[in-house]
Parts: C-alpha cells; structure tokens; sequence
C-alpha cells in the first residue's frame, strides 16, 4: 500500500490505523497526510491549519503544499579568489570541453593569465 500511494501521490492521503504515523513516515509523495480515524480532510481544509493549497495529478511526486517558503526568494552570492581560481582551472577546462562550451574555460583562463 505504502508504493502504491507513493506511485499514486494523492492530493489527501488518509491513514486510518492504530498508529499512523508509523505509515506515514514512509509516505513520500502526498500532498497531504491526515493522521488517524479523527482527522478528516474537511477540518484540514478549513480548521485544522494545514494549508488548502496542495498538488493535485501525482505533483506530490516533487512538492508539497503551497507554504511561506513560496513567497521567500532565496539570494545566491559567490565569490573566488585568483589563487583558488588556479587551482580549480584545470578542471574547469575538462567540464568545458566535455559540455562543448569553450568560452567558460576562457572566462577562467583570461582572469587567472
């Protein structure tokens, strides 16, 4: 039952057993687990807290739902220094010529001349 949900990843997963969080640690692809014989999707939706907004048609698969962390955009800031960008510069010829990309190595190769 456990792959089969994983396969099927429902929009609302129900575990109904004694101990459903035993299942439900091994559930990796719904967009919401609701967690005992007391916990309907209903009280999910509008009282409970968990947010209504969940992946439908198997998008469990690769999200969950909608959260706060939707709404943050994450800055990414990287820096080198000539040395480092020496050292690595080999390796970046091979990654260059392995994807056909030339100029990346020479991007690295006019800063380190």
């Amino acid at each position: 039952m456990i792959k089969l949900a994983n396969e099927l990843a429902p929009e609302h997963l129900q575990i109904m057993t004694k101990n459903p969080n035993i299942f439900a640690s091994k559930i990796t692809s719904s967009g919401l687990i609701l967690l005992g014989n007391d916990t309907p999707s209903s009280a999910s939706d509008y009282l409970l807290g968990s947010n209504h907004i969940l992946p439908t048609n198997g998008f469990g698969k690769i999200r969950g739902s909608l959260s706060v962390l939707d709404f943050i955009k994450i800055d990414t800031q990287i820096s080198t220094s000539k040395s480092v960008l020496s050292k690595i510069s080999k390796y970046m010829e091979i990654f260059a010529e392995a994807e056909g990309l030339p100029n990346h190595y020479e991007a690295v190769r006019g800063r380190i001349q």
